[in-house]
């Protein structure tokens, strides 16, 4: 009989894991502070967490930020982990355990490998998948295939380059999407104009006031939205993808779809891309699936290198 599978979403602060079946079939998700303390700490847990359900699984899928190969297992980037530096992750997490079968994918990817598979990309040829958070993560899908590149570095939006665009009316101090449209300037920007005190406002203080109509958390919004379309409109330009599916804590909201939506069709009409032959405007859509994407995505990377017998 076919075991389970640890599947493990490290972010830069919180650990989620469950175990996975064949049918997809998840375990209750548990969640723990993310050990940041250093890389014998951060081992030392993802043993510990396996050690729960060693006799459960044959084998550990993991999601994780940085720049890695998912197929050797080397990461030469930890992202918010900045202790994992040009090491051979999996090998070295896989000796520690007893051997047990280890893979990784960049999380970002392994949102869009779910999305590709099972959601929202799953009758899509060419698809963008924007995962909004701290930073805005990628997958780029292009004949149903990620899009990894030379440096396994294809997907990073975080680090496409836009004018220095206000969020509000307020101008952000740098020039790279993954700062001016990661989540914290939605907040910050919003703090500054009710003249809130820094770190006061988070997902739910922010659309609770959007959704009752606040008129500046409104005006914040359609900005930050105006921003990214621009950075998604360039990667159209690349891809010309069928559809764009938005991910991330804040893609629930309806109203940051609508709004994303709106200023793409906007856009669209009034650039030179209108009057080229463009048959329809890609799709934009929220991903299928939101808090256990990349768990999900992590096991289907898990059984594209250990298919089923």
């Amino acid at each position: 009989m076919e075991k389970k599978k640890l599947v493990i979403d490290v972010g830069g602060t919180r650990i989620k894991y469950a175990t996975i079946s064949d049918d997809l079939t998840l375990s209750e998700v548990t969640s723990v502070a993310t050990d940041l303390s250093g890389l014998d700490g951060y081992m030392a847990q993802l043993e510990s967490i396996y050690r729960e359900v060693e006799k459960e699984v044959d084998g550990i899928a993991m999601s994780v930020p940085g720049v890695l190969d998912h197929k050797t297992g080397f990461m030469k980037s930890g992202g918010n982990l900045t202790f994992i530096k040009d090491m051979p992750f999996s090998q070295e997490l896989s000796k520690q355990l007893g051997k047990v079968r280890v893979t990784i994918e960049n999380d970002a990817k392994a949102a869009g490998y779910a999305e590709l598979v099972y959601g929202a990309l799953q009758n899509v040829n060419n698809g963008v998948v924007c995962v909004l958070g701290t930073g805005i993560g990628g997958c780029t899908i292009v004949d149903r295939k990620i899009v990894r590149g030379f440096n396994n570095f294809a997907g990073e939006y975080s680090y496409l380059i836009t004018p220095e665009l206000p969020i509000g009316d307020i101008t952000t101090d740098d020039n790279f999407v993954g700062y001016s449209n990661g989540i914290g300037a939605l907040f910050s920007s919003y703090e500054k104009y009710m003249e809130l005190p820094a770190d006061s406002v988070d997902g739910y203080t922010f659309f609770e006031a959007a959704n009752t109509g606040d008129k500046t958390a409104l005006r914040v919004l359609r900005s930050y939205c105006r921003s990214l379309v621009l950075s998604l409109v360039n990667i159209q330009t690349v891809i010309d993808p069928e559809v764009i599916a938005i991910g991330g804590g804040i893609s629930v909201q309806p109203l940051v779809l609508e709004t994303i939506q709106e200023e793409y069709r906007k856009f669209i009409s009034i650039d030179k891309l209108s009057v080229i032959g463009m048959r329809s405007v890609p799709e934009i859509v929220v991903c299928k699936f939101n808090n256990e994407a990349n768990l999900i995505g992590a096991y289907c990377n898990f059984r594209e290198l250990y298919p089923i017998d």
